[in-house]
């Protein structure tokens, strides 16, 4: 456990950044903060995550996986009680959905471009359930920049123009998995931007979680 099975749930924690984000994009121009970064690991969530005392590789939304003998290729098992904030599951072809957009030119985002184009081949949906992906040369990061890579939904990228994207989700945010969601009333640019935690959050009573999450509002 991380968290403390004891922790009471509720209240609100404020804090002050040294700036206000230029943009909630998780991608493109000037989305590359620390405040803007902070907000997506509140509302995405990877594949894996790492514990922070061990920082040994811990279920998100994989509850297993496998990496080849080489090295090189790396297979997820999505959780099939993961969720999107809609109801609807995670799967696998969420995951490939988001490396395509990564690797999308027209985001204007060169470093992402770089790194999951020239790190990976395209990721497979070996089911709905299952995720392969194949490294394009040998590295011990690369499993850790794959699997905690946050994951998007493919029903919001699907039709998403870059130039869309850019304009529009200036502030806004795709729908999450993770324990806190971003509500238009809540942002208040130049000012404050509040999370709110999320009633109905799948991975709640993951044990990787338990103790987590306690603040009603963020």
């Amino acid at each position: 456990l991380i968290g403390s099975p004891e922790a009471k749930k509720g209240g609100t924690f404020r804090s002050a950044w040294f700036s206000f984000p230029p943009t909630l994009r998780a991608l493109g121009p000037n989305a590359n903060t620390m405040e803007s970064n902070t907000l997506q690991g509140m509302v995405y969530e990877g594949l894996l995550g790492l514990h922070p005392v061990t920082l040994e590789y811990m279920p998100a939304l994989a509850d297993y996986w496998k990496v080849s003998a080489d090295k090189r290729t790396f297979s997820f098992h999505i959780n099939p009680k993961a969720r999107w904030a809609d109801g609807s599951p995670v799967t696998a072809e969420d995951v490939v959905a988001t490396w395509e957009f990564k690797v999308r030119k027209d985001i204007k985002d060169p470093y992402s471009y770089m790194m999951w184009s020239e790190s990976y081949e395209k990721p497979v949906a070996v089911s709905s359930s299952v995720v392969s992906v194949k490294t394009k040369k040998l590295h011990w990061r690369l499993v850790l920049y794959f699997s905690g890579s946050p994951v998007y939904p493919a029903k919001e990228l699907k039709g998403l123009t870059g130039e869309k994207y850019l304009e529009d989700y200036n502030w806004r945010m795709f729908m999450g998995s993770g324990p806190y969601e971003l509500k238009a009333e809540d942002i208040k640019k130049n000012h404050s931007i509040a999370l709110t935690r999320r009633q109905d959050y799948w991975g709640e009573k993951e044990r990787g979680n338990i103790g987590l999450n306690n603040f009603d509002k963020l």
